[in-house]
């Protein structure tokens, strides 16, 4: 399923931005084994989360704004 989920993405919005999409993947599994599994987050991973979905907004900001300027 993911792999297909993957394809349809790539053809829906190019392989640059799925590619970005995807690198929050590890951050969503964490996220959700967190709340449906009650695993444990310390303070390091939090902050790897938080600057993972930062980095993921500063390209997809610039990307969007490099894309308007062409």
């Amino acid at each position: 399923i993911p792999v297909v989920t993957l394809a349809i993405g790539i053809k829906m919005i190019g392989a640059s931005r799925a590619a970005i999409v995807s690198s929050i993947g590890p951050v969503s599994t964490a996220f959700l084994a967190y709340i449906f599994l009650g695993e444990q987050m310390d303070f390091i991973q939090i902050i790897g989360m938080i600057l993972v979905m930062a980095g993921v907004l500063v390209i997809s900001y610039k990307g969007n704004k490099v894309q308007k300027e062409v």
